[in-house]
């Protein structure tokens, strides 16, 4: 199976089943027909849809397991989900309580392209918000160590670097109408001075301090050249 075929999506209520055959696998357990009927109100048509497909297979004692196709495509699934979760919980502030659900809506609009370029711009994390690890995309495997977003916030950038703001995700309104006064906006490329006492930025002929919360507020990405 290729890789585009392996991120081709299975019906919605296949794809959920999947995962969690690949859950019970990475908690050392299998996933039983009985069990699977808690979950899913159609599990018999699906896992044998599934089993026609070529991604389910009989077990033991009355286990599905995922076929060799089966573990290709579940991987891109679990893959998908897990980077949809970092990025709405860790990047856009989405709740945690919502953040699950709402990836399982996202995902299935992300190409397989988008998905890599989405794990490059958050530096290739190894888990998910939950601590699941997250399986490793062409993107990442000629790396076996963390590498630093493309885009981060402020507050984690070292002084001296010049940065591009990307965007502004701020607590209030208020607050971004007050950036926004004074001219920290996306797309505006800042220097950072120093970080303490206060956060102070540099951009045109402008000298600005800051405090460290509205700093985690701003997320850039370094300028070509800058180290």
């Amino acid at each position: 199976m290729s890789e585009t075929e392996a991120n081709q999506p299975t019906a919605v209520g296949g794809d959920h089943l999947l995962i969690v055959v690949w859950i019970a696998g990475e908690d050392g357990g299998s996933s039983t027909v009985e069990s699977l009927h808690e979950g899913f109100s159609d599990a018999d048509l699906t896992i044998e849809l599934l089993k026609n497909s070529g991604f389910l297979e009989d077990g033991d004692a009355g286990s599905v397991s995922l076929t060799d196709e089966g573990r290709i495509l579940t991987e891109s699934l679990v893959r998908r989900h897990r980077l949809a979760e970092v990025l709405l919980e860790e990047v856009i502030g989405v709740p945690p309580s919502a953040a699950a659900s709402q990836a399982c809506d996202v995902e299935h609009f992300l190409r397989p392209d988008v998905i890599e370029h989405i794990c490059t711009f958050l530096g290739h994390p190894r888990n998910c918000p939950h601590g699941r690890p997250i399986p490793l995309g062409l993107c990442c495997t000629s790396s076996d160590h963390s590498v630093e977003p493309l885009v981060q916030q402020l507050s984690s950038v070292n002084p001296g670097a010049t940065v591009r703001i990307i965007f502004i995700r701020p607590q209030t309104h208020a607050r971004l109408d007050r950036l926004a006064a004074m001219g920290v906006v996306p797309g505006t490329t800042i220097h950072l001075h120093q970080k303490k006492p206060a956060f102070v930025i540099l951009f045109g002929e402008t000298e600005l301090a800051i405090e460290a919360r509205v700093a985690d507020d701003i997320y850039v990405r370094r300028t070509y050249g800058d180290t």
